[in-house]
């Protein structure tokens, strides 16, 4: 079950990020509008960083599930590293269900 932790708090945060742009601004920010608030950036800043995070995650679990179905002494673990994998996928599955305003401007 921690398996699921980290995708699972990556997209809670990515979701506060979306009511909190919305409710600062009281609308979704345009093309090329930068952020002014500092509470804001550093929110913006730290859910970039947590989703780069996921996916460099999802190729390091990559690696360790193929390695632990070579070696049978790490053959326990390769069930965690799938579980990470399945809610990393449908914690960035959730992102597109994201406003659509909003994912223009944040892939902008």
């Amino acid at each position: 079950m921690a398996a699921g932790i980290m995708p699972f708090a990556i997209i809670l945060i990515f979701y506060a990020l979306v009511a909190h742009v919305r409710l600062s601004l009281g609308r979704w920010p345009q093309f090329n509008e930068t952020l002014t608030n500092g509470l804001l950036r550093f929110h913006h800043a730290l859910a970039e960083y947590l989703a780069l995070g996921l996916i460099v995650s999802l190729y390091a679990t990559g690696i360790m599930t193929v390695l632990s179905f070579a070696f049978k002494s790490l053959r326990f673990l390769s069930f965690s590293y799938l579980i990470h994998m399945v809610f990393a996928g449908l914690s960035l599955g959730l992102f597109l269900l994201l406003p659509h305003p909003f994912l223009n401007w944040l892939f902008d």
